[in-house]
């Protein structure tokens, strides 16, 4: 095949991108309504974009207002009180949420085409009727400040909220969204219906419908359900602008974390500035991808941190260009004088095209994933109609990144990235030396069925061509993680797979990475607890390229013990980072007394000694256990000829050594501990777990305990409506599962604040014991099991995640396209049915219970 370069500057591609532009107009009562008819997938994505959040509460600012009200639009209207809306919307096998931003409150409902009329109906009477009673507001602000106490939890937010309040002094991006504690309890109904009434109105809206719908159809139903709703006055805020900067600024802030987090946000002009695209290319040159200049400073040359990366944020009248980072404790001053001085030097020598195309190719590539779903090309939409208030900019922005020149990308190093305009954060362990100084001072897409041939030694390559759209996607996996770990060895697959990533025998880990990246591609690992995987995403025209890297990869990685050393620091820094966050440290702690010594009691990140243990010679052991043909799955998906590309494929897999596959089935069949544990983390809020024995991945009767993680997780479900809802006990409350194939774990959890944990469990038990006894009413049954068939067709958008699912389900010898036959199995599902399999699995006196908190 041709490795000729893919080239971002071809203005036949932008055009057709674009050649079909949307529909729009402006109902009388001032509101605007686009339409893009998508045909690919029987699928619509219905979105109401409110231009208020935040940054718009006027005296309130601060309270969180905005955010407060987005929840309020969920407790009913007029017409359908209590949580009828919501019922309504997911039975028609709908997906409802929201999100509230500085600049706006974003309402979105993705479902079946063939719903786009009742879904138009109910997202109506949703953001326009919501009833906001006082006794529903009183029983939210529960459920909001155990938000409140999640986000003060989250070390990576905390970081965001440090760094925003210094950088702007008067801008209300100084100010949470969710709001500050004291200020939104103060906030009253009065002051909700009041913010609602004057911001929600037709005038400060858009509404988006995208996917396989008619723009007659879309008319139709927006003529009966948002054109009568009256022109309203709409009340004007007034934003104050934020002063220039005139000098560094910075603010260090130390706690009981694992490792230290550092920001550096410069000032930046807003999205509709002319730079603006420029900017955001100078933002992937310097820390978008492996290759990029900061990582491979920063990070692979001077290994200062374990990641960097760097954004632009600019939504409104102002912004930050963000580089955020982690180190260990005590190297903040050094990194952040190091990446001023690599700026610098950069801003002397200049920034080649190279990168720049690099840069190109991966803004193309997004916006083509855009394209891919429903929701997402609703919210490119809805982002240029909405906020940029430039239906055209998607277009312009495209042909900006096309004509920038290296020489004005460099020049705005030196004129936005300077000292005087940095604004420095960083979040660090208590006990740093640095820290202590500072103390002293189911419907599926129609495509070609998956094919499938036998590679030699046993492998087996699966492909599905789909042209739609100018993207390549190639995964490679094998089965492996914990259960092919020992005790000494754990975490050896997830550093192994990094490492196929990085340097082989003709290349170093800069070349493997910029060679693709170069190019617009991507090339990942992934581990997970029963796989691993290698993944290639690019233009048609690189899938050659790619096949290569993926073969050198496999087959002649260097594992040498300068890579070894810094990826296994690396791989620390992630568990140290994991443990900061009390649900994945909970998460943690629950697996490890749950399956005790079994293999799978492990995390695939492993644990610290055994990762600091790890040695090349177990690597390259550990490699020849599972890079072999009889443990190979290829999967390639996308725009590719198949005549052209197999033989490349069957090459490249009979080039894997051909050594024996053993494969590990180690039984469980009972919790190690049951009963209740408790583990102390100092955080404002408290974590509840309650685990079970469960079935595995390749169990007959597993999709049943995919129903009843959906029931307990719905919004309409018991968890959320007796936990959260009728009781405020809990911002969130849900179930998961943890499967291997034979066997797993499924657990409730829930976060709440301490010293309600024991009501969060009797919680739990109640909700069971409902399960277990009357079971799901008949109506929720059947909102569930289309919930189930929807998930799966949204999750079937994408070439890559098609493949995906075909490689995963090729490992676990279950049929290759099992989603053709998911609608039948769903609905073969019964109530007794669903009933006796909780009973079966939810017994008590198998329960292991923990609690985390302060």
């Amino acid at each position: 095949m041709s490795t000729t370069a893919f080239d971002p500057n071809r203005p036949e591609l932008i055009e057709k991108l674009f050649q079909q532009l949307p529909n729009r107009w402006t109902l009388d009562n001032g509101m605007s309504v686009v339409h893009a008819e998508k045909d690919a997938n029987p699928l619509v994505s219905l979105q109401v974009w409110v231009r208020t959040g935040s940054i718009h509460e006027g005296r309130h600012l601060g309270s969180g207002l905005s955010h407060f009200l987005e929840h309020m639009l969920f407790k009913g209207t007029e017409k359908r009180p209590g949580n009828e809306l919501t019922e309504a919307i997911q039975a028609l096998g709908g997906y409802v949420n929201a999100y509230t931003a500085f600049d706006r409150t974003v309402y979105y409902l993705d479902l079946p085409a063939e719903a786009t009329s009742q879904g138009l109906e109910l997202l109506a009477d949703l953001v326009f009727n919501a009833s906001v009673l006082e006794a529903d507001a009183e029983r939210e602000k529960g459920v909001i400040l155990r938000e409140i106490d999640m986000a003060s939890d989250d070390p990576d937010r905390e970081l965001t909220r440090s760094l925003l309040r210094t950088a702007f002094t008067q801008h209300p991006y100084r100010y949470p969204v969710l709001g500050h504690r004291e200020l939104f309890e103060a906030t009253s109904r009065e002051d909700l219906w009041r913010y609602y009434r004057s911001r929600y109105v037709p005038e400060n809206m858009v509404l988006v419908v995208t996917g396989n719908v008619s723009e007659d159809t879309v008319r139709a139903a927006v003529d009966q359900h948002f054109a009568p709703v009256p022109r309203s006055l709409l009340h004007q805020v007034t934003v104050p602008e934020e002063p220039d900067q005139l000098a560094y600024r910075y603010q260090h802030g130390r706690g009981a974390y694992q490792i230290c987090r550092g920001g550096m946000g410069f000032r930046i002009p807003s999205l509709r500035h002319p730079d603006a695209p420029a900017i955001d290319l100078l933002a992937a040159v310097l820390g978008a991808g492996y290759s990029s200049f900061l990582r491979r400073e920063i990070r692979e040359e001077r290994k200062l941190v374990h990641h960097i990366e760097a954004t632009a944020w600019n939504p409104g009248a102002c912004g930050l260009f963000w580089i955020n980072y982690a180190c260990e404790p005590g190297l903040q001053e050094k990194v952040e004088a190091t990446i001023l001085e690599r700026l610098e030097s950069l801003s002397q020598s200049g920034i080649a095209e190279g990168p720049l195309n690099k840069a190109r190719r991966f803004a193309l590539a997004g916006e083509i994933h855009s394209r891919q779903s429903v929701s997402g090309m609703a919210g490119r939409i809805g982002l240029a109609e909405a906020i940029i208030r430039e239906p055209s900019y998607p277009r312009r922005y495209l042909e900006r990144l096309s004509s920038a020149k290296a020489e004005e990308i460099t020049q705005l190093i030196g004129k936005y990235l300077t000292r005087d305009q940095l604004t420095s954060v960083t979040l660090e362990p208590e006990q740093s030396p640095q820290s202590a100084a500072r103390r002293k001072s189911t419907a599926i897409p129609a495509l070609p069925s998956f094919q499938e041939i036998k590679a030699a030694g046993g492998g087996r390559i699966l492909f599905q061509p789909d042209r739609q759209l100018p993207r390549v996607h190639i995964r490679f996996a094998g089965l492996g993680g914990p259960l092919y770990e020992s005790p000494e060895n754990r975490g050896i697959t997830h550093l192994m797979a990094t490492l196929l990533t990085r340097d082989t025998l003709k290349r170093s880990a800069r070349e493997v990475v910029e060679t693709l990246e170069t190019e617009g591609g991507i090339f990942s690992e992934s581990v997970g607890n029963n796989t691993f995987a290698l993944s290639l995403e690019m233009f048609p025209e690189q899938v050659s390229l790619g096949l290569e890297l993926l073969r050198e990869g496999l087959t002649e990685s260097a594992f040498r013990e300068d890579s070894i050393d810094w990826e296994r620091k690396a791989q620390l820094a992630l568990l140290h980072e994991s443990l900061d966050d009390i649900v994945d440290f909970g998460r943690k702690s629950l697996r490890h007394n749950f399956f005790g010594e079994h293999p799978f009691g492990s995390d695939p990140l492993g644990e610290p000694l055994s990762v600091e243990g790890l040695s090349r010679e177990q690597l390259l052991a550990h490699h020849q256990q599972l890079i072999v043909p009889q443990n190979a799955v290829l999967t390639v998906t996308g725009d590719f000829d198949p005549d052209r590309l197999l033989p490349e494929i069957e090459s490249l897999m009979g080039a894997l050594p051909n050594n024996a596959f053993n494969k590990r089935e180690i039984a469980f069949d009972a919790p190690s501990k049951t009963g209740a544990l408790i583990d102390h983390m100092p955080r404002e809020q408290s974590v509840v777990f309650q685990a079970y024995h469960d079935c595995g991945i390749c169990a007959e009767d597993t999709l049943m305990g995919d129903f009843i993680t959906t029931w307990l997780s719905d919004m309409s479900g018991p968890m959320f409506q007796n936990i959260r809802e009728k009781h405020s006990l809990a911002y969130f409350a849900s179930a998961a599962r943890l499967l291997a194939p034979d066997y797993g774990m499924m657990y409730l959890f829930a976060g709440t604040q301490p010293g309600k944990e024991e009501q969060v469990f009797r919680g739990f038990n109640e909700v069971i014991d409902q399960l277990c006894t009357v079971g799901v009413p008949p109506e929720k049954f059947t909102q569930i099991q289309r919930r189930l068939k929807v998930t799966r067709r949204m999750q079937l958008q994408h070439a890559g995640a098609r493949g995906m699912v075909a490689t995963l389900n090729a490992l676990y010898h279950k049929p290759i396209e099992d989603w053709l036959t998911l609608d039948q199995r769903i609905d073969a599902l019964t109530p007794a049915a669903i009933a006796e399999y909780a009973r079966k699995r939810f017994d008590p006196t198998q329960s292991l219970r923990l609690t985390v908190g302060p």
